[in-house]
């Protein structure tokens, strides 16, 4: 059994490697050259008691900051009419201002065994956790939620189911902070294929969603990026900076690779990218990343799940208005978290003009 275990293990990290070699994004020149100087700090986070640790993201608090994150528990089971692999759980721990873990890691109480993928804002002196959730009377159904959270202790203080669902499976909504009327809104980006704003209205135990602007994306869509990376995907939280609105998202594409004449190897390629939009007078896309976003170390977390898949996926970010500097937290291969550092100048050099 050991000698079989070392033998898949050699195979997994070859397979890997040839991945890495074969990618259109990691041999592309320009690409590289396109990315490089535009993030100075690339930092791995081991969550201790949480190994492999994945999709997670990041508020500001007290000098530093909190960082949340997925965690899967291998464990066969079947919830409803539906066979699982894991419970999947949501966590956090804080961060000290350089990055480093300085608190034990918890798991949030969310009443459930199946909460995936937070995005965290701060927002009106609060932590709100955006999360898909499975459905309690569908397994095959996955809907988004809302947790409040004490900004101080950390504490889940109110649940919220989040109403505009429209399809079987939710998730990947963005979060954004916006001002409308000069008052501060929470809401999210329902989807960037449509560039959908909702705003979110509290009434005690429920809440509720209203669209705001225009969701007519058709004349200011990339389609550059779309042809080439696939369409555009939710991913970090919404910032805002010089009078624009931010957003780091997610793409993916597969490749074929020729093994046999009768036989492709299938690779599935995430990648990520920045756009900036604006919201008056109506939603519209401004500026999009010419390539996908590369760091150094980019990819080369190990994978212990899903390894067809090479993935960056940003899905947390700080934005500090004194400094310039934006901290993205993005998951790696569906395995690990790193942690980035980057100048917002050095990120507005990296965008093009969304072709009209």
């Amino acid at each position: 059994m050991i000698l079989i275990s070392l033998i898949g293990f050699f195979f997994q990290t070859l397979y890997g490697m040839q991945v890495a070699v074969e990618s259109p994004i990691l041999n592309e020149k320009a690409c590289i050259e396109a990315n490089e100087g535009i993030f100075f700090e690339s930092k791995k986070i081991e969550v201790p008691l949480f190994p492999h640790a994945y999709n997670p993201t990041i508020v500001a608090r007290d000098g530093g900051y909190v960082l949340f994150f997925r965690y899967d528990e291998p464990q066969e089971h079947f919830f409803l009419d539906k066979k699982l692999g894991a419970c999947t759980y949501i966590g956090y721990c804080v961060l000290s201002k350089d990055l480093d873990v300085i608190s034990d890691p918890k798991l949030l109480d969310l009443k459930s065994s199946y909460a995936e993928d937070p995005r965290a804002v701060s927002f009106d002196g609060k932590t709100y956790v955006f999360y898909n959730d499975v459905s309690p009377l569908d397994s095959f159904k996955r809907r988004m939620k809302l947790a409040v959270l004490n900004e101080s202790t950390l504490k889940v203080e109110q649940l919220y189911f989040i109403p505009g669902a429209k399809r079987k499976v939710e998730k990947n909504w963005t979060p954004i902070v916006f001002e409308e009327e000069g008052i501060q809104k929470l809401g999210f980006i329902y989807s960037f294929d449509e560039l959908s704003l909702l705003k979110i209205d509290f009434h005690n135990e429920k809440i509720s969603v209203k669209e705001v602007g225009s969701k007519d994306a058709k004349n200011s869509y990339p389609l550059v990026w779309l042809k080439r990376y696939g369409f555009l995907r939710g991913g970090a939280p919404v910032f805002f900076a010089e009078d624009h609105y931010w957003a780091f998202f997610h793409s993916y594409f597969k490749t074929k690779t020729p093994i046999t004449p009768y036989r492709d190897r299938k690779d599935f390629f995430y990648v990520g990218g920045l756009t900036t939009f604006k919201i008056h007078p109506s939603i519209q896309f401004e500026k999009i990343s010419r390539y996908p976003i590369l760091y150094e170390g980019a990819f080369d977390t190990q994978r212990v799940r899903c390894f067809d898949k090479m993935v960056i996926y940003p899905s947390g970010c700080v934005f500090h208005p004194e400094s310039k500097q934006v901290v993205l937290a993005v998951g790696e291969n569906d395995s690990g978290i790193k942690l980035l550092r980057a100048h917002l100048d050095q990120l507005k050099n990296s965008l093009v003009e969304v072709a009209r």
